[in-house]
């Protein structure tokens, strides 16, 4: 009875913690986020069938996700990176998963979902039971506006929608999305990362996540679309910012040896919110981003670039609480292993933080170390190895500006290099405050002992980010990723120095100051709010606008009769004919290849304005039926454009040789699959 008593006085003692208090609270917000974000879904569906047993699977595994730290603390309260760890953790089970038998799988699905659910209920209970009503209703209301931008901000440019496939019906759904869930859905069938348009030639691409996804598609189950244009939204991107907040308050601990409190009513939890939504949110206009320097989330439109910046911000995490001076050799295998992890994520994250990774190890006096070199020299072919599955270019053309001088007419980056990497400026600045304060002055000694560690790496990174955009020949806004993680990391960065923030505002309560707090935040306040408007009118727009391209009338009207129309039109019941091929077991899709009539012409996309070229149906078979195709489009023509979909793959196809599809098979080393035909007019 009295050890029951000691476990009872020991969880309260726990939740009576700040620690506590603020994974309440990042919880709290995510969850929110997770459960707005399904609902969106539901809602932009209104008139077609939905998916509810998806859409409250994904509610259920994102809760789960973004509870994790919670439960760390409570059961492992002296581990500190529990949390970051056990997310990486799980994000490689689901990927495992698909490889256990079915039962096996299904059964932890469950146990996942049902775990999120209570997670929430307890959380909300939490919520409520903590904090007085005025935290309670102030950060709610910050909630329920956040996640009205949140849900704006993620579907405004529509990469993933609700209604993919019925945009995809009509012409209009975004045609790089087929490109990712064409490679999703051959690793899906075959294992192999391919597009599946002329057979499984191995595709040289960050497939990370399309791996990832593809492995989530067969344990949840659902179709490879399915986990783009729902799990994806609903499950990660609210974990991106559930790690954000994590990491950063790891990062104040570790600096200030001290805790934040993110209370919304404290005046540390008001800079911190505030920062967050300056640094991840921004409050300009989408147009005037445009114009003046985007900064959007990029994370928001590509999926590979936020499993990669989720993984790199796990991956500071782990070095912040990592002593370098007595590091081990197991630590250095595994901060290596998510090296390799990040190059097949994102090519661009990978290489930058390889390069980093290298600098701290010799300012640590580390990397000359026998044990470092053996590993380094172990690890150098398997990097290279992994960079040439991940990229088809290795010797790239030396062309000074090349980047500036053709692909800057709308996004004009590096002309405004000081607000680009304003965060990392700020950083260094505020930095560069809290060293003089505490007595710590910028000297050389200083330098070489290695006490600017963190801001020498910020520099470092912004150095190396701009290297691939002003020497090489970099195609399409290739270069932008590179520049665009040392602005991500300068904003976690500063997200960290709240305390900093909040002693300078404590010192200086004058009236003066009150003044100026109020010039900085109604404009804000008043900017963030058309911000969402706008947003939202678009994001309204994107689910609904391709209605009027089967029926002429007003939305309120055409709810009702979109449907039963698009069931007739020949294309919405080929997309039905391909998703049935879909649902067929693995064993037999993986004994198929299709053929799809050259002459078929039920799509017709266009993928650059000035491009004569349409693409045909061919083009949609493989990413949603996930069975490769044998002939699937005519010889590109060739142009100089940036291969998307694999069209590298046809420059130079000779098809004049080619007597029939039998030889076809033999040709593409394919000669035991059964040809299924294939037409949208059947």
């Amino acid at each position: 009875m009295n050890k029951l008593t000691s476990i009872k006085s020991y969880i309260y003692f726990l939740q009576g913690s700040l620690t506590y208090r603020n994974h309440i609270y990042s919880a709290f917000l995510c969850h929110i986020l997770v459960l707005a974000t399904g609902m969106f879904n539901i809602i932009a569906r209104i008139g077609f069938e939905i998916p509810y047993v998806l859409i409250i699977k994904a509610m259920g595994i994102g809760m789960f996700l973004c509870s994790v730290g919670l439960w760390g603390y409570l059961f492992f309260p002296k581990l500190k990176t529990f949390p970051l760890n056990s997310t990486l953790i799980l994000l490689l089970s689901f990927v495992l998963m698909a490889y256990l038998p079915f039962f096996v799988s299904f059964s932890l699905s469950i146990l996942l979902i049902l775990s999120g659910y209570i997670s929430f209920f307890y959380i909300l209970w939490s919520f409520f039971r903590l904090f007085k009503w005025v935290a309670i209703l102030s950060f709610f209301m910050f909630v329920l506006v956040f996640s009205s931008w949140f849900v704006s901000d993620l579907y405004r440019t529509a990469p993933t929608n609700p209604v993919f496939k019925e945009m995809l019906a009509v012409g209009i759904a975004d045609k790089d999305k087929l490109f990712l869930i064409s490679v999703g859905q051959m690793i899906k069938t075959y294992g192999i990362p391919s597009t599946g348009l002329d057979g499984l030639p191995f595709l040289r691409y960050h497939f990370g996540s399309a791996w990832l996804l593809a492995s989530i598609s067969l344990w949840i189950p659902c179709s490879v679309a399915d986990t783009y244009n729902y799990i994806f939204p609903i499950v990660f991107v609210p974990l991106l910012l559930y790690t954000i907040i994590q990491v950063a308050l790891l990062i104040i601990e570790k600096t200030y040896e001290s805790e934040s409190d993110i209370d919304i009513t404290t005046v540390s939890g008001k800079v911190f919110w505030l920062l967050l939504i300056v640094g991840f949110v921004s409050f300009f206009p989408y147009d005037v981003k445009r114009f003046i320097i985007d900064i959007g989330l990029y994370f928001f439109l590509s999926e590979s670039y936020l499993f990669a910046i989720l993984v790199l911000f796990i991956f500071i995490g782990l070095l912040i609480s990592t002593n370098i001076e007595c590091i081990s050799i197991t630590k250095k295998i595994y901060i290596f292993c998510l090296i390799l992890l990040l190059f097949l994520l994102k090519v661009s994250v990978g290489f930058l933080v390889f390069w980093a990774m290298l600098y701290i190890l010799f300012r640590k006096r580390k990397l000359f170390k026998v044990r470092t070199i053996v590993i380094v020299f172990l690890f150098l072919p398997i990097t290279y190895f992994t960079f040439r599955l991940v990229t088809p270019i290795v010797k790239m053309k030396i062309v000074p500006f090349h980047f500036i001088r053709n692909y800057t007419d709308t996004n004009v980056w590096y002309y405004f290099i000081p607000v680009y990497f304003a965060s990392v400026f700020a950083y260094l600045l505020i930095r560069i405050y809290e060293h003089e304060r505490t007595g710590l002055s910028f000297s050389l000694d200083n330098l070489i002992q290695g006490k600017f560690l963190i801001e020498e790496i910020l520099i470092l990174f912004s150095f190396l980010s701009l290297i691939p955009g002003l020497i090489l020949e970099m195609v399409s806004a290739n270069a932008a990723w590179f520049s665009d993680v040392p602005r991500r990391v300068g904003m976690l960065f500063l997200l960290s120095t709240v305390p900093t923030i909040v002693r300078y505002i404590e010192n200086h309560r004058t009236f003066f100051h009150k003044i100026l707090y109020s010039i900085i935040l109604i404009p804000f306040l008043i900017g963030f709010i058309y911000t969402i408007s706008v947003n939202t009118k678009v994001m309204i727009g994107s689910v609904t606008y391709f209605r009027y391209k089967i029926v002429n009338e007003r939305i309120s009207k055409s709810y009702t009769k979109v449907y039963k129309i698009l069931q007739k039109d020949y294309r919405y019941r080929f997309l039905n004919k391909l998703d049935s091929l879909d649902k067929l077991p693995l064993k037999v899709k993986k004994n198929l290849i299709a053929n799809v009539p050259l002459s078929d012409s039920g799509y017709h996309f266009k993928w650059f304005n000035h491009q004569d070229e349409k693409w045909k149906s061919c083009f949609i078979a493989p990413a949603m039926s996930g069975i490769a195709l044998i002939d699937g489009l005519p010889k590109a023509l060739d142009i100089k454009v940036y291969p998307y979909y694999g069209m590298y793959s046809y420059f130079g196809r000779n098809l004049e040789n080619i007597k029939n599809l039998e030889d076809r098979k033999k040709i593409l080393g394919m000669e035991n699959k059964r040809i299924i035909f294939l037409s949208t007019a059947e």
